[in-house]
This record gives C-alpha cells, sequence and structure tokens, in this order.
C-alpha cells in the first residue's frame, strides 16, 4: 500500500455557460490544437439618431437575405457597444465567406428594424472593429407611444388610443340601446301591454298579450295528473322510502346505498380502499409501501429501505436510490482508491466514479490527475443533466514532486469535440498533496435530450507573468462523458 494520498483542498467555482460560446480564443487553441474558428467577429460603438443604443438592443447580420448571426439572435450586454474581444463576454460573429458583403440591420422598436449606415466585407476568423450609426429619420412609426404625422385612432390605436363608439360602426357600445342605435343595437323587443303575445312573450310573462296559461305543474295547485311524485311542488314531496331511487331525508350512503351511492374512500380512516394503495396519510416507512431494496446504475448500487412513504392524499411514493460504488456489486471493481491498489510505487491508483480502476503512471508529469467526475446541482455523481440546471465537474490533482508545483487548473466541456466552456483555479500544491477544485456550469435551454458531452481536465503554468510562448502542459489530460437529459 502506497502512501501518496496527501491533504485535499476544494475550491468551488460556479461559471455561467453562454450557450454553445467557445470563451478565450487563446485558450482553446492551445488546449485544443484546433484551428481558429471561422466566424467574422466584429465588437465597436453602437449608436441610434445619435444615441447610445440601450443594452438588449437587437442586432442581425444579413448576407444577401440570409441573417447569418453566429449566434443568433444577438442581443447587446453593454450600452452603446456590441460584440467583444474577451473571453469574458458574447462576440458578435458572422458565418461568411470572403468578400461577402455584410448589411448590419439594428431593431430601434420591437420588431422595427433599421439598416446601419456601414457595411463590412466578410475576413473569415478576423476580429473586426467597426462603430455602427443607425439613422431613423423624423418621419412617425406606428409603435414609438406617440401619436403624429398621419397616424388616427383607426390607423395607429397603439399610439393614438381606440377610437370612441360611433352609431353605424356595426358595434353596439358606449352608450347605444336600441331606441338610439336600432343598427348597431338591432330593434328593441316586443313589450307586454302591445295586445301581441310574440318575441319571448309567455302565458307566464305576459297573460295579457298571451291569455291565461293552462294548468301546469308549478302553478301550485295539484290537478289534473299530478301526482307527489310526477309534481311535488304542487302537491307535496312524497315520503322517503330507502329503494325509491332517491336520496332525501335522513336516507345517506351508510343506511341507504340503494339510493345514495356507496361512501366514498375517506383518507386517514385506517382503511386502505377505492383507489388508495396505503393509510395513514403523510407516514414515513409506510407498511402498505413495499419496495425493492436495491437496484444497478451502471457500475453502481443503488440502496434503500424496504418501505416507501404515504402521501397526503393516501398514495404510496417510493424513495430515491442512494448510489454508490460497492466493490464485487453491479460489476464495481472498487469502493476506494485503496481497492486499486496494484503495488507498484511509480502509480497513483485511483478509485473512479464509475466504478472502475486507474493506475495512473507517475513518471511522465509530476502533477496526476487522480479524479474526475460529473455531479449534479445537489453535488451528487450523475451522468445526465438536465437544461437549464447546473451541475459540476470536480477534478484531483496529486502532486507526486519532492516540491510545491504552480499550476494553473482547467476544467474544459465539450460538444463532440468543440469546446463550449471552461473553468481555471491558479493554486499551488504542496508536495505529496492532492487539490481537488469543483467548477460549476450550467446545461443550456434548449439542449436536445441525449446530446453528448464531455468534460476535459488537465494542468498549465501558471500564465501570470508568463512570457509569450511559454506555456507548458504540467500532467496528464483526463475526460468523463455525460449527456443531456
Amino acid at each position: 500500500m502506497k502512501a501518496i494520498k496527501g491533504t485535499a483542498s476544494k475550491i468551488v467555482i460556479f461559471s455561467m455557460v453562454a450557450a454553445f460560446l467557445v470563451t478565450g480564443s487563446v485558450l482553446y487553441s492551445l488546449a485544443a490544437g484546433d484551428t481558429p474558428v471561422t466566424p467574422n467577429n466584429f465588437y465597436g460603438s453602437l449608436t441610434i439618431d445619435g444615441s447610445q443604443a440601450g443594452t438588449g438592443t437587437r442586432i442581425k447580420a444579413m448576407v444577401g437575405a440570409e441573417d447569418k448571426t453566429s449566434p443568433s439572435p444577438y442581443t447587446t450586454g453593454i450600452l452603446g457597444q456590441y460584440g467583444c474581444l474577451v473571453f469574458e463576454c458574447s462576440k458578435f460573429g458572422v458565418d461568411c465567406t470572403q468578400g461577402q458583403e455584410i448589411i448590419f440591420s439594428v431593431e430601434v422598436s420591437p420588431g422595427n428594424f433599421f439598416n446601419a449606415n456601414e457595411t463590412a466585407s466578410c475576413n473569415p476568423g478576423a476580429d473586426t472593429n467597426l462603430d455602427l450609426t443607425v439613422t431613423t429619420g423624423s418621419g412617425p412609426v406606428c409603435g414609438d407611444a406617440q401619436c403624429n404625422g398621419q397616424e388616427t385612432c383607426s390607423s395607429c390605436p397603439g399610439d393614438c388610443g381606440t377610437c370612441p363608439p360611433v352609431c353605424g360602426d356595426q358595434s353596439c357600445n358606449g352608450a347605444e340601446t336600441c331606441a338610439t342605435c336600432p343598427g348597431d343595437c338591432g330593434v328593441c323587443p316586443p313589450t307586454c301591454g302591445d295586445q301581441l303575445c310574440n318575441g319571448v312573450e309567455t302565458c307566464s310573462s305576459c297573460p295579457g298579450d298571451c291569455g291565461a296559461c293552462p294548468p301546469v305543474c308549478g302553478d301550485l295547485s295539484c290537478n289534473g295528473q299530478e301526482t307527489c311524485s310526477s309534481c311535488p311542488g304542487d302537491c307535496g314531496a312524497c315520503p322517503p322510502t330507502c329503494g325509491d331511487q332517491s336520496c332525501n331525508d335522513g336516507e345517506t350512503c351508510s343506511n341507504c346505498p340503494g339510493d345514495c351511492g356507496a361512501c366514498p374512500p375517506v383518507c386517514g380512516n385506517g382503511n386502505v380502499e377505492g383507489a388508495e394503495t396505503c393509510e395513514l396519510p403523510s407516514t414515513s416507512n409506510n407498511p402498505f409501501c413495499g419496495q425493492s431494496t436495491s437496484q444497478c446504475l451502471d457500475k453502481k448500487l443503488g440502496t434503500r429501505d424496504a418501505f416507501g412513504n404515504c402521501n397526503s392524499v393516501c398514495g404510496c411514493a417510493q424513495d430515491q436510490f442512494n448510489y454508490s460504488c460497492v466493490m464485487g456489486q453491479c460489476g464495481a471493481e472498487c469502493s476506494v482508491d485503496s481497492d486499486c491498489d496494484d503495488q507498484n510505487q511509480s502509480t497513483v491508483d485511483t478509485c473512479w466514479g464509475d466504478c472502475t480502476c486507474l493506475n495512473t503512471p507517475l513518471a511522465e508529469y509530476c502533477l496526476v490527475i487522480t479524479n474526475m467526475r460529473v455531479l449534479n446541482a445537489t453535488f451528487d455523481q450523475d451522468s445526465t443533466i438536465p437544461a437549464g440546471t447546473m451541475f459540476n465537474i470536480e477534478m484531483s490533482t496529486y502532486n507526486s514532486c519532492d516540491a510545491p508545483v504552480s499550476t494553473l487548473q482547467i476544467v474544459q466541456v465539450l460538444k463532440g469535440a468543440m469546446p463550449v466552456n471552461l473553468g481555471t483555479v491558479a493554486a499551488t500544491i504542496p508536495a505529496a498533496e492532492t487539490s481537488t477544485i469543483t467548477v460549476g456550469f450550467i446545461m443550456p435551454n434548449g439542449t436536445s435530450p441525449g446530446t453528448e458531452f464531455a468534460a476535459k481536465g488537465f494542468n498549465w503554468n501558471h500564465w501570470i507573468d508568463q512570457s509569450p510562448g511559454t506555456f507548458e502542459i504540467l500532467s496528464d489530460t483526463s475526460q468523463v462523458g455525460f449527456q443531456s437529459a
């Protein structure tokens, strides 16, 4: 057994993900070894009619009839500015080919775009400084909250307000009635007393015009064929009898279910009935709620007790499994790092988050990444992350050297082979000790379920006070995969 694991120090950093935006062009090219990105990036000032454009202003880069903005839609984040050069803010990119003309269209009011006075010729991969100005002119625009020019309540109710009601506009509103405006409100209905039984008049509502009504049930006289069954209003209620298909007087679901129906189940009475699956409500480890006590998820063993909980409406709710690596269960090779000892003093023995052993040689680098795993928002290990939720990447680096090493610990998130975000921590790791960092990210909203991602970790020499061209890899590279849920 090798005593090479030192005291662990943990640093937690949270970094928001801009939707699939590669942050830090220098870091990207050095870390991924790839060629520069192809969009022509623009940045500069943005004014509308001589005033600084507000934050949240939308801009489109039009090549011909197509919006080639990358990403699209693009909104400004700084007053009077668009685009940027540093990786802390959002670049304004244009996907175009060499020499294509680019027209910049700026939203001056909701849904109302004006072309900027400036245009550009595409230079893919370049960072181009171009100040944009927009002149809208002095003419009125419907939707600018001012009723002017030729605008009226008919042509622009949003600026001038709703037109007042007018008799003849086919709408009966305001003070209009059938008497003052029959064209809009219709002809006034007939009036009782005009010697004509018409409209909605009946023998009940207008006997003067329609005559007296014949005997009917409800005239407070029990006559003709009326009985207590056919007309209880006139003849009085029939005495109740259980079995008469009427639930009345003192009959209930308990003493006359034939008339009143079976009594509904009552959650909390101690009897499991109807759609209930358990009693009593809101109890834990309920004996009616039996559940399996273990299951495998990949190589991890999930455990829970034998009984779930009875919720507030007498339904069973099963407990969540607690997953961990248990050597010999579910194909797990190890539970802890010591289970992975290969009796080789030249390796670092690590039980990885997927319950497999890794024996990393110490000879290649002083710094060795001994652990890398994906954690959800509650810091439980998880390989599927829902869109719009936080997740964390944990990385542990062991210093196998005889002296402290200053390093920049880097966690890079990739979508396929494309880097989309990264987090860094500068630290000095004492000899024979381990530094553990946790970097927080957010899975972008709208990410399709099952999209494959990977987190790659490595160490560089600290770039502060370093001359150009002196970057140096200080550790091996480690990678762990995950996907969106």
